[in-house]
């Protein structure tokens, strides 16, 4: 642990200028090496558990520093704040939904190394207004795998995940105009610099390989979103007794990529490979998880600018455009009515999205 305060009003001793030998006992010391330019500080370590916001949860050793900054907002102001940081290297962490639960959906992440701040506004006592708070995550994880989806794998590598969550006034805080530091360990750190023009960030990107159902295989840059989103289940004549007006509420991930490779058919991957390889793909896969219920949907939605036919000698087949949709039932035989409230679906880091709007009238689609 270390502690370095002062008066109010005092500054802090700048231990790093001239360093101050404690003596612990006969022969021995502890010498004082604290940076006076981060104002006050309380830095602890220990073991800790970490959930954010549903979305991201690790658990390791971490490194805790509590100190006050100045940090510029996305409008510009510059607002004094107490920062509490903590961060960690080398742990596994879970992102998506429902994370440490036998239905968990998302990526376990691997070799990771994180940082998570917490920064509140420092008011006077006199103020009328209420502390504004923000909180910001960034990580990598070496690799990672899809867990909690039937008939869905998916592996990555270079995932980098990132949070940024607004104030209640709508602000974020502009990293990229003050970034701030945080240790992940000895020698190690990560700098927190996401672009505070962005807006509120939940996301995760990375070199993935993904295969639905045997039937859709693709890899290349990816980009992983959760929110909460409405939808509707199709009016089909299999599902007489559901309610299809009923507004569903469900924890949505998506995972989503364009300018990719991928291969539609049986046997991707392999030598046996009987199918089409495509070419310069957008896909969006949304998995869909009820949030007052026990019912999961999947949809996905590609498009490919080449085609050609593998597998078979003696026979080609070319094509300037091919398009895919599949769609999924839940336990009870519904599926997602995406015409009705499409779902925006994003496919990289640029902001770039895909508008998933599957007809559910179709019923399953595989």
């Amino acid at each position: 642990m270390s502690v370095n305060s002062a008066s109010v009003g005092t500054p802090v001793v700048d231990y790093a200028a001239q360093a101050l030998v404690v003596p612990t006992g006969a022969g021995s010391g502890v010498t004082l090496t604290m940076d006076g330019q981060r104002g006050e500080l309380l830095e602890a370590r220990g073991t800790l558990k970490v959930d954010a916001y549903g979305f991201f949860q690790v658990a390791g050793s971490f490194a805790l520093t509590k100190s006050t900054e100045t940090v510029t907002l996305a409008d510009g102001d510059q607002v004094t704040v107490d920062m509490l940081t903590m961060g960690a290297d080398g742990v596994d962490a879970f992102a998506g939904i429902d994370g440490g639960k036998p239905e968990a959906i998302g990526l376990k992440l691997d070799d990771v190394g994180f940082a998570l701040a917490l920064m509140r506004e420092q008011l006077t006592a006199s103020s009328p207004s209420v502390a504004r708070q923000w909180s910001a995550l960034q990580a990598h994880a070496g690799s990672a795998a899809l867990v909690g989806v039937s008939g869905i794998t998916a592996q990555a590598s270079a995932v980098q995940v990132l949070l940024n969550r607004a104030s209640a006034d709508g602000q974020v805080v502009d990293f990229a105009s003050s970034p701030i530091d945080v240790a992940t360990g000895p020698g190690l750190g990560i700098t927190f610099d996401m672009d505070g023009q962005d807006g509120a960030t939940l996301s995760a990107v990375g070199e993935f390989a993904i295969d639905v159902k045997g039937f859709f295989q693709a890899s290349g840059t990816l980009a992983i979103e959760r929110r909460v989103e409405t939808v509707y289940v199709a009016d089909l004549a299999s599902t007489v007794n559901i309610d299809e007006s009923a507004e569903i509420e469900v924890d949505l991930l998506t995972l989503g990529g364009a300018g990719l490779d991928a291969f539609v058919g049986s046997g991707g991957g392999t030598a046996a490979a009987l199918g089409v390889a495509i070419g310069n793909v957008e896909f969006g896969l949304a998995l869909l998880a009820e949030r007052n219920g026990t019912r999961s949907w999947s949809s996905l939605q590609a498009s490919a600018g080449s085609v050609a036919l593998v597998g078979i000698d003696g026979l080609t087949l070319a094509a300037d455009s091919l398009a895919i949709a599949i769609n999924t039932t839940a336990a009870d035989g519904t599926v997602i009515d995406h015409a009705a409230a499409p779902l925006q679906v994003a496919t990289g880091p640029d902001g770039a999205v895909l508008d998933l709007d599957l007809d559910g009238a179709a019923g399953a689609l595989l």
